[in-house]
C-alpha cells in the first residue's frame, strides 16, 4: 500500500486532503490547510486490501471506512501508478490508474521492519533482513510475550494476524491500520531468560507473512532486569494518536507502599489532550476515571475495566480552561499505583528541570504527528 498528501509549494502548512482517513481515487479534495493529521489517500494493493476486509469481519475486496470505501487497487509489488489532482471550478479530486505495465518489485523499497512488543513496550526494535527473510533476537524478561511487526517505524503499516494469542501456524495481514491491529498479536510460550529468535518472511502467493520464532539459548538476568520484569507494565492510548497506538509509561521511584510511573505530553494545536490508561499493557484491560474528567482538580475514581466499548467517553482531559494548557505546551502526567491497581492519575506543566532531564536521557515527549 501507499498513502499520500498533496502540498502546495512544498509547504507543510498548505496540505491538501481527503474529508476521510485511507480515501479512494475520486475521492473530493479538502485544503489548503496546516490541519489534516491522519487524512489521507490510500493506494491499497492486494495484501493490505485483505488485511482491511478482515478487520471488518467481512470478505470480498473492499469496506467501508467512515465516508469512503477502500478497495484493492490490484497493486502488486513494484506496479506504478499515476495519480492526478483534477480542478473544475471549485470541484477538486484526486485520482489514480494503474500504468499498462509489468509490476518491478526489485525497483520497490523494501523497507524495514521492526519488533513492536509488551517486552518493550511496543516501541520499534528493527529487524535484520537476511535474503527474503527478515529477523531479530530479543531477551525475554518474563512470560506472556506478544508482539506485531511494524514496517518502517509507521503505525499505519501493522503486519499482524487475524486473531489474538496466535501462534506460528497462524499466518500474517498486513501492512494495515494500528486500530484494527488492537489486540492481535502472536504470542510466544517462553520462560524469562529465554533468547528467542523471530523471522518473518513474505508469501510468495496470497500476499500473506509467515512469521515463526525459535529458542536459540537462555541468558541469566541481571538483577535490574529482574527488577524490572517484576514491576507493571502500563500504556496510554490518548488523543494525540487517535487512541489507536499505546505508548509505555516510564518508571519514576518507589515511595512507602506506592510506586510511581508517568509520562510527558505536548499539547496539540486544539489546546485539549485525552487520554486511558492499559493495565499490563493489554488492550483488554482499560484504566479510566469513573466520569469524564476535565482537569487535574476534578475529583473522580479510578476504574478497570474489560475494553468492550462501553468506557469511550471516560477519558482523563488535559485542558486550557482548566489547566491553562497551550499548544505546544509540555504536560508531566504522574500515575501512583500499589501493586496491580492505578489508585491516582495528575498531571502539572514538566519543569524545565524535568524536560531538560529528559532531553539528556532520550525520554520520550509524546505529541501528535503530523501525516
Amino acid at each position: 500500500l501507499e498513502d499520500f498528501q498533496i502540498l502546495l509549494d512544498a509547504d507543510p502548512q498548505r496540505r491538501l486532503h481527503p474529508e476521510w482517513p485511507r480515501a479512494t481515487s475520486g475521492s473530493a479534495v479538502w485544503g489548503p490547510e496546516a490541519a489534516g493529521k491522519g487524512l489521507y489517500w490510500r493506494i491499497a494493493g492486494r495484501g493490505a486490501a485483505a488485511a482491511m476486509s478482515d478487520a471488518r469481519d467481512g470478505g470480498g475486496g473492499s469496506t467501508e471506512v467512515g465516508g469512503a470505501v477502500s478497495s484493492t487497487d490490484d497493486g502488486q509489488v513494484g506496479a506504478k501508478y499515476r495519480a492526478r489532482l483534477k480542478i473544475c471550478g471549485k470541484y477538486r479530486t484526486v485520482t489514480w490508474e494503474k500504468l499498462d505495465q509489468a509490476p518491478n518489485p526489485s525497483r520497490a523499497a523494501a523497507g524495514s521492519y521492526y519488533i513492536a512488543s509488551n517486552w518493550n513496550g511496543w516501541s520499534f526494535d528493527e529487524m535484520v533482513r537476511d535474503g527474503d527473510e527478515w529477523y531479530l533476537e530479543a531477551l525475554m524478561l518474563r512470560s506472556g510475550a506478544e508482539f506485531q511487526v511494524v514496517r518502517n517505524m509507521d503505525w499505519g503499516q501493522v503486519i499482524r494476524p487475524r486473531k489474538p494469542e496466535a501462534s506460528q501456524d497462524d499466518r500474517g495481514v498486513g501492512p494495515d491500520e494500528a486500530w484494527s491491529a488492537q489486540g492481535r498479536n502472536w504470542q510466544i510460550d517462553a520462560a524469562p531468560g529465554d533468547v528467542m529468535r523471530i523471522s518473518l518472511r513474505r508469501e510468495e502467493v496470497g500476499g500473506e507473512w509467515s512469521v515463526s520464532w525459535q529458542r536459540r539459548r537462555r541468558e541469566e538476568l541481571s538483577e535490574e532486569q529482574v527488577a524490572e520484569a517484576s514491576r507493571l507494565k502500563l500504556g496510554v492510548a490518548g488523543s494525540w494518536t487517535d487512541f489507536a497506538q499505546q505508548q509505555p509509561l516510564v518508571y519514576e521511584g518507589t515511595g512507602l507502599f506506592r510506586v510511581t510511573y508517568g509520562f510527558l505530553v505536548e499539547i496539540g494545536e486544539e489546546a485539549s489532550e485525552s487520554f486511558q490508561l492499559l493495565l499490563d499493557q493489554s488492550w483488554g484491560r482499560l484504566v479510566h476515571p469513573d466520569r469524564y474528567v476535565l482537569g487535574a482538580s476534578m475529583s473522580h475514581r479510578v476504574l478497570e475495566s474489560v475494553n468492550d466499548g462501553s468506557a469511550l467517553d471516560l477519558v482523563w482531559t488535559i485542558d486550557e480552561a482548566a489547566d491553562g494548557a497551550k499548544p505546544g505546551d509540555v504536560f508531566h502526567v504522574s500515575v501512583e499505583t500499589s501493586k496491580d491497581r492505578v489508585l491516582r492519575v495528575t498531571w502539572e506543566p514538566a519543569s524545565s528541570h524535568l524536560l531538560t532531564t529528559a532531553i539528556a536521557s532520550g525520554r520520550s515527549i509524546f505529541r501528535t504527528k503530523p501525516f
